[in-house]
């Protein structure tokens, strides 16, 4: 019996959904009166492909099991389709900033580990291991440092540092981490997702045990989109058996770009992005016959004929799988279309390998449906639906989530305040500006005499002037033995002098209703506190 390693490329949730097709296939189909998912001994995964590949390893007995245990794992995986993780994140990461400037568990990586954590419910790496009664395969999540620009991994037994100039024989301890932590790392594109911070505190080991402290970890296919590089190198050292190859290539389809000017700095990065990804999977792929196995590939951008499968997706459908969005947005309407692609893509590239002897004596009935119309307005909604599913999003409009709603009360509330502050800070400086108390003539209408005996004629409880608009012209006199100081007590409570009155002079002022007044000696004594009314 054959053993088979499996590789699952990125390409986001349409990654995620359409590698889940080529698995239900292989859960049907058989080599020498086996199925082949049960022959599958080694994963190695990237970014949407980790996604579905931790799912599938943590929940391996059902994925082989009975029909109704499959049936469970599904639901479970296609709630991804109405997840919007990209959107929750985005939203959530915009309703905590600034503070993610400060604070490192509100950043947008640690948010996409939240979804993940929500999703996995809350198991480690260490879940994946065998134990007694189980065998399940062995898992990399692969992901990329930052740090070395090396090639790395996330398995049951740890993180692997993968140093092209030796032979890496065990990893660092990191059972305890996250699985959400390891999916995170290896789905994290960096046009959009920093990379994951990872310390030697966090891995439970000595800070001496990890080369660079600490390693930044992002998407794995910036290193290999495909997945399958480390898979030849253990087969090369002689720690993968297997026999055959297969590689679910889901990864975006790479085209000119005439129109685009590319102006702003994120689709630059993203172009940037794929062209590296494109470049790594084509030399990926000319590389394969040196891999030592018996290599298939299921890329989503084949095209099944009709008579090779009766009832598989017309063309017209299957060309544009390969144009959907590769994002982690909600993927509701189009799931079922990548399942099924992915499904058909499976058989088709199989019974193409007949020395294989892969058995396709049952009918393969998951999808396929003889008496099945696709008739042209059957067709022409798919492709409109699937046409639409090309589209990026922009992650923030989703009426099913709090967070969108909690963020609409943010904006308005900071809009609320950008607009007051500078109307209230221009209103004052008009207030201020219209309520100033100016010098006047000799024409006043209200003589104030200050004399040596203290009056208080203002509330005891007003320390400050108000505003208002009625004008008043008062003329203050200084009966007094010695000369004043003349304050007007502005609107915060603030002394400003108005000058010096020599005994027996007088001078006038332009003032308001509700301004205040104060008369004080050289020695500040108070002779007068005096309220404008009207």
């Amino acid at each position: 019996m054959p053993k088979i390693a499996l590789c699952l490329s990125g390409g986001g949730l349409r990654a995620t959904f359409f590698h889940f097709g080529v698995i239900k296939f292989l859960r049907t189909a058989k080599i020498l009166d086996a199925r082949i998912l049960d022959q599958v001994t080694h994963i190695s995964s990237v970014s949407g492909g980790s996604i579905l590949a931790a799912h599938l390893v943590a929940n391996w007995e059902k994925y082989i099991g009975s029909d109704s245990e499959f049936a469970e794992v599904e639901v479970d995986l296609l709630r991804l389709a109405r997840w919007d993780i990209r959107g929750n994140v985005i939203r959530r990461w915009l309703l905590a900033f600034p503070l993610g400037l400060l604070f490192r568990q509100l950043r947008l990586t640690k948010f996409l580990q939240w979804e993940y954590t929500k999703f996995y419910r809350g198991l480690a790496l260490r879940d994946l291991e065998n134990v007694a009664g189980r065998t399940r395969p062995a898992l990399h999540l692969l992901t990329t440092s930052f740090t070395t620009g090396q090639l790395c991994s996330f398995s049951s037994e740890g993180l692997w540092l993968w140093s092209p100039d030796k032979e890496v024989t065990k990893p660092l301890q990191a059972s305890i981490l996250p699985l959400s932590l390891a999916v995170a790392a290896s789905s994290a594109f960096p046009p959009l997702f920093p990379p994951v911070r990872i310390t030697s505190q966090m891995l439970g080991t000595r800070y001496s045990q990890l080369p660079q402290e600490p390693e930044y970890l992002t998407d794995g296919g910036v290193y290999d989109n495909l997945g399958s590089q480390l898979v030849s190198r253990l087969k090369r050292e002689g720690s993968v058996d297997a026999d055959l190859l297969f590689i679910s290539d889901a990864g975006a389809t790479f085209d000119w770009e005439i129109r685009r000017r590319f102006w702003w700095v994120y689709p630059r990065t993203v172009r940037s992005t794929n062209i590296l990804m494109k470049r790594v999977t084509d030399a990926t792929l000319r590389a394969m016959d040196t891999s030592g196995f018996k290599t298939v590939v299921f890329p989503i951008s084949e095209i099944v004929p009709e008579e090779r499968l009766a009832g598989s997706l017309p063309p017209d459908l299957q060309q544009r799988m390969s144009d959907i969005r590769t994002d982690l947005d909600s993927f509701a309407g189009i799931e079922g279309y990548l399942i099924r692609h992915g499904y058909e893509v499976a058989y088709n590239r199989l019974v193409a390998q007949s020395e294989l002897g892969v058995d396709l004596s049952e009918p393969f009935t998951a999808f396929a449906n003889t008496s099945e119309v696709w008739d042209g307005k059957r067709v022409q909604a798919a492709s409109v639906l699937l046409q639409r599913a090309q589209r990026l999003k922009t992650g923030l409009l989703n009426f099913g989530d709090w967070s969108f709603y909690a963020l609409i009360v943010k904006v308005l509330l900071v809009a609320g305040v950008v607009l007051y502050l500078p109307l209230r800070i221009q209103e004052q400086a008009v207030l201020r500006k219209v309520n100033t108390p100016v010098l006047a003539g000799t024409a006043e209408t209200r003589a104030i005499t200050i004399t040596n005996a203290t009056k208080n004629e203002a509330p005891e409880n007003q320390n400050a002037s108000a505003t208002s608009f009625d004008r008043v012209r008062l003329r203050f006199l200084n009966g007094a033995s010695e000369p004043i100081t003349l304050y007007w007590i502005d609107f915060t409570g603030n002394e400003i002098a108005y000058g010096r009155i020599e005994p027996g002079e007088s001078f006038g002022v332009d003032t308001f209703v509700g301004h205040l007044w104060v008369a004080k000696t050289g020695n500040n004594k108070v002779l007068m506190r005096y309220l404008v009314e009207r």
